[in-house]
């Protein structure tokens, strides 16, 4: 049997789709498990198995960054710096996602069905003795847990 209302099928099909949208801001919510892997100055990171834990309103994201382990080096020396607390500054748009992790570091990349991934831009506290602030640079990989 031939279809004859085209217009129809192109709107149902259309509709279809967008709801597969890939960039649909709801896909940030639930929990992503981060890798991350930063450096800068003396210091070098890998962080894995992080848990990030999203809720939405809207295209404003809230949640934590809790766990993971990995290691960091300052001047040869392991150091316990990994980022996590709550999340602030969250937003989604489009593809888009940035949200920062307690103030001390800034992420921002791509989401999409079961992943997001970026750039992030930060800072860490070394010391003692003398307390110094270390810039720090690098990416970030989550994937939907």
């Amino acid at each position: 049997m031939r279809y004859r209302h085209p217009a129809i099928l192109a709107l149902v099909t259309a509709l279809a789709v967008s709801c597969l949208d890939p960039a649909d801001p709801g896909l940030a919510a639930g929990r992503w498990r981060v890798s991350e892997f930063w450096s800068g100055d003396s210091v070098t990171c890998s962080i894995v198995s992080e848990t990030l834990t999203v809720t939405e309103a809207s295209s404003q994201l809230s949640g934590e960054m809790t766990g993971g382990g990995g290691l960091c080096i300052n001047y040869g020396l392991p150091f316990p710096s990994k980022p996590f607390g709550p999340i602030s500054q969250g937003r989604v748009d489009r593809d888009q996602v940035n949200f920062d992790v307690a103030s001390q570091f800034s992420y921002h990349g791509q989401i999409s069905f079961d992943h997001m991934s970026g750039k992030l831009a930060g800072v860490v506290t070394l010391g003692p003795p003398a307390s110094r602030i270390v810039q720090v640079t690098g990416t970030w990989f989550a994937r939907r847990s």
